[in-house]
């Protein structure tokens, strides 16, 4: 199946365009061998500071540009909520100039995020601030925490799937690999994963 790999709007690509699927080497990077490893649920989440950009926008349902049927192979689905990109190779992250240089929007990442539609949960990347921020759909200004109401479905897709698409991506002071937290509500289910922004994770190939 093809990547929902989309662009943000501002920031380069047409927000409304999938890429276009991956093929011969880029397809076989999809495989298990070449993805991030998943961490822990166990392990302990700081809080986000008060106050900060932690506290988080909230995700626009209404900015959803497609809907699908199921996510692709190379992404990974967390808290049965959220589903996020973390096979097929690294993101590719390009310098903003318009930016300063130590700006944790330095460099950004342009990719898909999934919601499963009615569900909510809050997506944080962890140990990010000032180094890192995400941002898909319309929100006040990209975040190291964005809160996903539970979004209904789109009427002009006539229930073709259980999953909105957003566009957007991520957004780092210089390349590095990014740790992303998504809890369903009340907190008690916790899921990670390792995203791979414009270098390479942890026993994952360039």
């Amino acid at each position: 199946m093809a990547a929902v790999t989309v662009g943000a709007a501002g920031c380069g690509g047409d927000a409304s365009t999938p890429d276009p699927p991956a093929t011969g080497t880029a397809a076989a990077a999809n495989d298990a061998t070449s993805r991030p490893q998943l961490l822990s649920s166990s392990t302990a989440l700081p809080a986000p500071p008060a106050g900060s950009a932690g506290d988080g926008p909230t995700l626009d349902c209404g900015t959803a540009i497609d809907t699908v049927a199921t996510p692709p192979d190379e992404y990974t689905v967390l808290s049965g909520a959220v589903a996020v990109r973390t096979g097929g190779g690294t993101l590719q992250a390009e310098r903003d100039p318009t930016v300063p240089a130590d700006s944790p929007e330095a460099y950004f990442a342009k990719t898909g995020l999934l919601v499963r539609i009615g569900v909510a949960s809050t997506l944080r990347l962890l140990d990010a601030e000032g180094q890192a921020v995400a941002s898909w759909g319309r929100v006040a200004m990209p975040s190291t925490t964005i809160h996903i109401p539970a979004c209904p479905a789109r009427p002009s897709d006539g229930g073709k799937g259980d999953w909105l698409a957003f566009a957007g991506g991520y957004s780092v002071a210089s390349p590095r690999c990014l740790t992303v937290v998504v809890t369903a509500p009340g907190g008690t289910d916790q899921a990670f994963a390792t995203i791979p922004v414009g270098a390479p994770c942890p026993n994952q190939p360039a």
